[in-house]
């Protein structure tokens, strides 16, 4: 076999391993994405459509906060996934009275980790009741109620939530920390409404 042709055998063999290793790489990703979805299915926060869709009009968003211990300093950064259709609540009348088929809906699903990258786990909030609406000023709309946190010793029920909306960008999430035994500190837990309207800034941070 001649020089050039054993070169363009080498560079076919090269293409054709490349091609192999970045579709089994595309694979092994797709089925990653497949998993963390399956493993979440008891609550269908990642699977969901983008913006206003049907008659729930959810939006979503996800939770990328830091929590602070006793001492004010960072202990566990949080991140994780939230849907929710409340601010329906304020065209359904206040607490969804006047419109009874309305059913407010938060739910969120997060992993937190200590700063120092131990004691990774998981935690859900589900079942949202809603008893109150208020908006403190323009640019803040809150929902009072209770919601049940899952916890190492099993669902933790009734623990009093206060759902901060801030503009058009952030959400806000307090749980009572004497009902949790001051699990995620007593700051709240911070978001980010995802808004797929709005494109991402490209690697030069210039807007496309």
């Amino acid at each position: 076999m001649s020089i050039e042709r054993r070169n363009k055998h080498s560079n076919t063999s090269s293409n054709k391993s490349f091609a192999l290793v970045t579709v089994a790489t595309l694979l092994v990703t797709t089925f990653g994405i497949i998993v963390v979805i399956g493993s979440m299915s008891g609550i269908t926060i990642f699977a969901q459509p983008g913006y206003p869709i049907g008659e729930g009009h959810y939006k979503f968003g996800t939770i990328s906060s830091v929590q602070l211990d006793k001492a004010g300093k960072p202990e566990w950064v949080l991140s994780g996934h939230w849907k929710s259709n409340l601010l329906n609540a304020l065209s359904n009348s206040t607490a969804g009275h006047g419109n009874q088929s309305f059913t407010p809906v938060f739910d969120a699903a997060l992993r937190m980790v200590m700063v120092n990258g131990s004691a990774l786990h998981s935690h859900t909030i589900t079942n949202f009741k809603l008893l109150k609406v208020t908006s403190p000023n323009n640019n803040t709309r809150e929902f009072n109620g209770t919601v049940t946190a899952s916890m190492r010793n099993g669902p933790v029920t009734d623990i009093p939530v206060s759902i901060k909306f801030l503009g058009n960008n952030v959400i806000s999430v307090w749980l009572d920390p004497m009902k949790i035994k001051n699990h995620y500190g007593s700051t709240p837990i911070f978001g980010f409404e995802v808004n797929p309207l709005i494109r991402p800034m490209s690697p030069r941070g210039a807007s496309q």
